[in-house]
């Protein structure tokens, strides 16, 4: 599962470990984290809908499993990551069967992992194969975003492209943008000025030094495009995007693994 502050350079660091202890870690951002404003927007809507989630759940693409205090209705919280982890209950391999039963799990969480998985049709047929009929998905997405996790990101899909992907298979509920204008520039003004200072050696050593103005420069980015978005009307300019669907009841297995 990517999230937000796992898209920092050298992010296994000691500086990376300082900035997090001072501005937090995902979901936990504080508003001088200059990641921000990519989480506060989705997380505004994704917690709350966590939290209506029963039964055992299947987190695809997991990591350290970090919405796990989200979802106090969820009983089994079962982890799948094509790497090991200690919160990964089995590595999965791309383009092959989860190691997971048909209609095992009353719901599935995916955030921000299908722009990074080669092997898409399989992906969407394992994650519909491992969700009973009836059963609930929670699907989230970059729409403006940097790169991340290079060489292994591969796409972008809009409100409209996501459900399209998924109406075949999926009955939608809900589709929800999230952020505008102001936390999407301030969000990539942000991370072009993390990710260019370690590009020079000056760069890296004015990092700790200059940490505290960059805080504060981070605090007022991130107050002030969150502001901006409440102006934004158009709804042109979202950084995520989230799909809340559902397995159709009377669907047979083979249908819902079919593309």
């Amino acid at each position: 599962m990517t999230t937000p502050a796992d898209l920092a350079p050298n992010r296994g660091g000691l500086f990376h470990r300082w900035y997090v202890s001072v501005a937090g870690k995902a979901p936990d951002l504080r508003p001088w984290h200059y990641q921000w404003l990519l989480g506060i927007p989705l997380y505004t809507e994704l917690r709350p809908l966590l939290k209506t989630l029963r039964g055992s759940l299947l987190d695809v693409g997991c990591g350290y499993k970090p919405y796990r205090s989200w979802m106090p209705g969820v009983t089994r919280h079962y982890g799948i990551d094509v790497f090991a982890g200690p919160e990964v209950d089995a590595v999965i391999t791309a383009g092959q069967p989860w190691p997971v039963r048909e209609g095992e799990f009353d719901a599935v969480l995916c955030t921000q992992v299908l722009e990074h998985v080669a092997d898409l049709d399989v992906t969407l047929s394992e994650l519909i194969r491992a969700l009973r009929p009836g059963g609930e998905a929670v699907i989230t997405m970059p729409f403006i975003a940097s790169e991340h996790n290079s060489p292994h990101d591969y796409r972008r899909l809009s409100r409209h492209g996501l459900p399209m992907l998924l109406r075949d298979r999926l009955e939608i509920i809900s589709v929800r943008p999230h952020g505008g204008v102001g936390s999407t520039v301030g969000a990539l003004l942000l991370g072009w000025t993390y990710d260019t200072l370690p590009k020079s050696a000056g760069g890296r050593m004015l990092m700790v030094p200059l940490l505290p103005i960059w805080m504060s420069l981070c605090l007022i980015v991130n107050l002030a495009g969150l502001a901006l978005d409440r102006l934004d009307r158009t709804g042109l300019y979202y950084g995520n995007i989230l799909v809340h669907a559902r397995r159709p009841a009377g669907a047979p297995a083979d249908t819902a693994e079919s593309s």
